[in-house]
C-alpha cells in the first residue's frame, strides 16, 4: 500500500483502511501529514503480516505507535522512522526484541536516538550492523541486502531527498 504524499489523509480515513486490510505486508506513508500515533497504533494492532513500513517525515507519530508496531508486527524487517522527532530510544529495544527479523532501521534525524543506543541494539543482533549511508542499522550479509533492495532504496531515497532539501534551505 503506497500512500506517499497523500496530504488529504487523516486518522479518520487511515484507521479503517488498516482495520479492513489485515493482510498488508508493505506500507509506505512517506510524508503524509495526517499520520499520527493513533493511526500507527491501528496499523500495528490490525496488520500482523507487515514486513516493511515507511513513516518518513510522519512527525506526529510517537512512542506508542512504535510500541504497537513492535507488539503487533513480529514479521517486520524494514522500518523507516526518519524525521520522527517524538520518538525516543526506549521503544526501539522492545521493537528489536519482538521483531527478531528486523534488518533495516532508519532513524536519521531523530535527536533522541544516540549512536550508543544503536550500538547497544546492534550488539544483541547478529544479522545487522550500523549503517553507513544513513543513521540506523542494515543487514550484515550482502545477499540479504540484495533481497531487500526495494526496501533499501525506499529508505535511502527518502533520506537523501530530505538531506538535499535541508541543505537547500541553508
Amino acid at each position: 500500500l503506497n500512500l506517499n504524499e497523500c496530504s488529504l489523509l487523516t486518522e479518520a480515513s487511515l484507521v479503517p483502511i488498516f482495520k479492513n486490510n489485515k493482510d498488508l505486508r508493505l506500507v509506505s506513508l512517506r510524508n503524509v501529514p495526517g499520520v499520527n500515533t493513533k493511526s500507527i497504533v491501528a496499523l500495528g494492532k490490525n496488520c500482523p503480516q507487515l514486513v516493511s513500513v515507511n513513516l518518513f517525515r510522519c512527525d506526529k507519530v510517537g512512542n506508542k505507535g512504535l510500541e504497537a508496531l513492535g507488539k503487533g508486527c513480529p514479521l517486520l524487517q524494514c522500518l523507516n522512522l526518519s524525521g520522527l522527532n517524538k520518538l525516543t530510544e526506549e521503544p526501539l529495544v522492545d521493537l528489536t526484541n519482538n521483531c527478531r527479523g528486523i534488518l533495516m532501521l532508519n532513524v536519521t534525524g531523530i535527536s533522541a536516538i544516540t549512536v550508543n543506543g544503536l550500538n547497544a541494539l546492534v550488539h544483541g543482533m547478529d544479522k545487522v550492523e550500523l549503517a553507513s549511508s544513513y543513521v540506523g542499522i542494515k543487514p550484515v550479509d550482502n545477499h540479504v541486502e540484495k533481497k531487500l533492495i526495494g526496501h533499501i532504496e525506499m529508505i535511502k531515497d527518502n533520506t537523501i531527498t530530505h538531506i538535499k532539501k535541508e541543505k537547500k534551505k541553508d
